[in-house]
């Protein structure tokens, strides 16, 4: 991790210089480097080694020796302490000679803690002036870094498939992205913020499209670039075998995707479709009342779009007026899913809500089978927040493809969300939650000990539950992504504390797994804890390939506690495809 702050002091100095590229130690005056760190408390096992590393930019001479700040918090644009430099204790010496190029390393184990700051100085050994790269270098990969190295029980579970490639997305803004849709050829598309590393020029605080080859090339991308009278939100992306793209989500004024202007709105959504080469096909544009929101969108085997969304008021998508919920209006009142389907031109074909004895009906996942029937999961909030007798309950339902609602399976006496729903094999509906409380399901007791706990099964295509898995033993854990490949094979994506998903104890933090159809464990690996968080996408084909979209912030390693990847601005993307 980088520092929070770092500067320069010159000997007698009353305060420190930063915001430089460079660290100055030594000189004629004697300056020292001052730097500050903040090491979060982490889950699981604890914390085993920690080095402080400093890229010596220019000038040689002997290490400086490195000195603890044990009650003074560096802040590089003041001064924090009395007297004419802040007290210090003597930690580690240093070793060898400061050359350009090259790093020099402390161990500071013993001088770090989680949940606290740990402020160090850089001592000269000598008059030699020494420049060390600071955390405004413009290169990324050699600013000052705290390796810190936690306790691991094992870092794999069953035959783990090697890392075919990775592909780092991201430039000097913050990158962001929504969704991911992959093609039958295993190239994909991703919608997002930021800019994905493009060259596209206004991408910055923008909503950007990237279609990427089989092996994450970036074959190109299109950006929508905020303005002061519109902007765009890509919330979510599908696409159908043909490479053609639908992408969806949330605008004000009336911005033009390529199609003509969208109706002028205050607040509305979008749907608009797209060529495989990024060329405008059509849009449509829906004014809405209150908080609305896209949370998915599908394409069936007709090109028919089914868009997955929440409504707080009204809202007319070509069918009448929708209303989100009975009390549509009021201060009290929720928001509302809905479900709106489109014919492969864009034309209206039915929209409806949710209609549910529920107050609020959250719909977080959508998934389409072969024969057009919708999938839907999220959670059931009943109760009043105000006497605290709000209770959450995860839901699957299972809609025709006119819009008729088939059944609903309700996980009552759970308190928790579905997060997940994809096809499973031979017409199998297959979930994935989060979930606390503890009940008896499919013959399983199924228990979160700790806190939140990850829970995943399968419906029958009748809305029976067939069976469940949770993590063996209790813990606690949260589920982000569960797929399925076209033999009905499992991936999910999440993140637990204990690490056993079936295969046995891993490292704690973010572990991707796969599973057979029966939700029999296949493997699993830790991916740590610097990788990936809720904003994630995955999708898994036959083989046991997957593929893997999350954020790095700073540095990031996949493997040991050496960093192999190195984040561009605050925030980038990284695709990780393992196997075939």
């Amino acid at each position: 991790m980088p520092p929070t702050d770092d500067a320069t002091l010159a000997s007698g100095a009353s305060e420190p210089r930063g915001g430089a590229p460079d660290l100055v130690v030594g000189g004629a005056d004697g300056s020292q480097a001052l730097l500050r760190f903040f090491l979060p408390q982490r889950p699981g096992p604890g914390l085993l080694r920690a080095r402080l590393r400093l890229h010596v930019k220019a000038g040689s001479g002997p290490a400086p020796s490195l000195h603890r700040l044990p009650r003074t918090e560096v802040d590089e644009t003041r001064r924090t302490w009395s007297g004419s430099a802040p007290a210090s204790e003597p930690t580690e010496p240093g070793e060898g000679q400061a050359t350009p190029g090259t790093w020099v390393e402390y161990d500071v184990t013993q001088r770090v803690w989680e949940r606290n700051a740990s402020s160090f100085a850089l001592m000269p050994a000598s008059q030699d002036t020494l420049r060390f790269h600071s955390r405004e270098s413009p290169d990324v990969a050699l600013r000052p870094q705290l390796l810190v190295t936690y306790g691991e029980d094992c870092r794999a579970r069953g035959p783990v498939p090697a890392l075919s490639w990775s592909r780092q997305l991201g430039g000097a803004e913050r990158d962001r992205h929504s969704d991911l849709a992959a093609l039958p050829d295993g190239g994909f598309v991703v919608v997002g913020s930021g800019g994905f590393g493009s060259t596209a020029s206004g991408s910055a605080g923008g909503a950007v499209i990237t279609r990427h080859a089989a092996d994450g090339t970036m074959l190109w991308s299109r950006t929508f670039p905020l303005s002061k009278s519109s902007s765009v939100g890509l919330n979510a992306v599908a696409v159908d075998d043909e490479g053609g793209i639908v992408v969806a989500g949330g605008y004000a004024g009336a911005p033009d995707l390529g199609a003509g202007p969208l109706p002028s709105v205050s607040r509305g959504l979008f749907v608009a479709r797209l060529g495989p080469t990024g060329d405008a096909r059509w849009s449509r544009g829906f004014r809405v009342q209150g908080y609305t929101g896209v949370t998915d969108v599908a394409l069936d085997a007709a090109g028919n779009v089914v868009l997955l969304g929440a409504l707080s008021l009204t809202a007319d998508f070509g069918g009448g007026v929708l209303v989100g919920g009975p009390f549509s209006g009021s201060r009290s009142d929720f928001t509302e899913a809905f479900l709106l389907k489109l014919d492969p031109s864009g034309t209206h074909l039915w929209s409806r809500v949710f209609a549910d004895d529920a107050a609020a009906t959250t719909a977080r996942t959508l998934a389409l089978e072969d024969s057009g029937h919708v999938l839907v999961g999220g959670l059931l909030g009943e109760g009043d927040m105000a006497e605290r007798t709000w209770t959450r309950t995860p839901f699957v339902s299972r809609v025709a493809p006119d819009g008729t609602p088939l059944w609903t399976y309700r996980f009552t006496g759970l308190d928790g969300e579905v997060v997940s729903v994809a096809r499973g094999a031979r017409g199998a509906v297959l979930f994935g939650a989060n979930f606390q409380g503890s009940r008896t399901l499919a013959g399983r007791r199924v228990a979160s000990v700790q806190g939140q706990d990850v829970l995943f099964g399968a419906l029958s295509a009748q809305g029976q539950l067939l069976w469940v898995r949770d993590q063996p033993g209790g813990g606690s854990g949260s589920l982000y992504r569960l797929v399925s490949d076209a033999s009905g094979g499992i991936a999910l994506f999440g993140w637990t504390a204990e690490g056993d998903l079936g295969g046995g104890s891993l490292a704690g933090g973010n572990v991707l797994a796969r599973f057979a159809p029966d939700g029999t464990h296949l493997w699993s690996r830790s991916l740590g804890r610097d990788f990936g968080y809720a904003e994630s996408s995955l999708h898994a084909w036959p083989g046991g390939g997957v593929l893997l979209l999350g954020s790095i912030r700073s540095w990031y390693a996949l493997d040991g506690d050496q960093p192999q990847y190195w984040s561009n601005g605050d925030e980038d993307l990284l695709l990780l495809r393992f196997g075939p």
